[in-house]
């Protein structure tokens, strides 16, 4: 066998078990391949990261900080002397979206049981220590299981809810009970994925962000128990996101283009 290079400059061909390689007016000579091994174990690389978080979450009283790097969940104390910062998750599947129960306990969506996210409880397992940075033993708990994905998940203030997206469009509330999900209800099924949910002081109602027909994003408030329907807070042509409640639940602030066509902070 042989073939010849585009430009016509080099003969390439085979004789026996060797391939050679011939430039045009000179000599064949054997073509010189290396070819390295492949690991008899699999290599291992350690690494130390002090940025490139894709997504944090603090402790309900504030003393602790759950952060995500690389799709893994890592523990960290929040005291800046302290250094120190241990990896709770310890799977080599992805995960993300990482939220606050209570003090103890973490939800998250992950994608290491299936082929899409569903969304997992990751506590202590000894009952002596509960602390999820001191506890040396781990339990993680699937708590959906269905053919789309389950992210986004965002606690209650009272720690006794969870809304969370399904698929594209998607937003359910329910109720957490131990390792279950319970009750849960669904405030919209839509084209469009709501963004920026965010919970009222009360647990009573949702804010979010959505996009109607035109593509422009509106601001939305929703009962929890989806007992009414949504109401649209902003109502401008401009596009307006990120609601976030005030600590007393009377005023919804959220970043908007009304104004000049840049980004400003607006209340309601």
């Amino acid at each position: 066998y042989f073939d010849i290079s585009a430009d016509g400059s080099t003969l390439v061909m085979e004789r026996g078990a060797t391939v050679y390689v011939m430039p045009q007016g000179g000599e064949a000579q054997p073509l010189q391949a290396q070819v390295s091994t492949d690991y008899r174990f699999d290599p291992q690389e350690y690494k130390n990261f002090s940025s490139d978080a894709s997504d944090y979450a603090v402790s309900p009283n504030g003393k602790f900080t759950a952060m995500v790097i690389r799709g893994e969940i890592f523990i960290k104390e929040n005291d800046k002397e302290k250094k120190r910062a241990i990896n709770a998750s310890q799977h080599p599947f992805r995960d993300q979206d990482v939220a606050w129960l209570d003090d103890s306990t973490l939800i998250f969506s992950s994608d290491r049981e299936s082929n899409q996210y569903d969304l997992y409880l990751l506590r202590s397992a000894d009952p002596d220590r509960t602390d999820l940075y001191k506890t040396l033993k781990y339990e993680i708990v699937r708590l959906t299981e269905t053919e789309e994905d389950e992210t986004n998940p965002k606690i209650s203030p009272d720690g006794e809810k969870v809304a969370y997206q399904r698929g594209r469009g998607e937003l359910l509330v329910a109720e957490v009970n131990g390792g279950q999900l319970q009750n849960s209800l669904t405030l919209l099924d839509g084209w469009d994925a709501p963004g920026g949910v965010s919970w009222s002081p009360d647990s009573q109602w949702l804010a979010y962000s959505l996009s109607g027909l035109d593509f422009n994003s509106e601001i939305y408030i929703h009962p929890a128990d989806n007992s009414r329907e949504p109401v649209n807070v902003s109502m401008h042509p401009r596009s307006d996101e990120d609601p976030v409640w005030s600590p007393d639940g009377s005023k919804l602030g959220f970043v908007s283009m009304r104004n000049n066509g840049d980004d400003d902070v607006w209340f309601a």
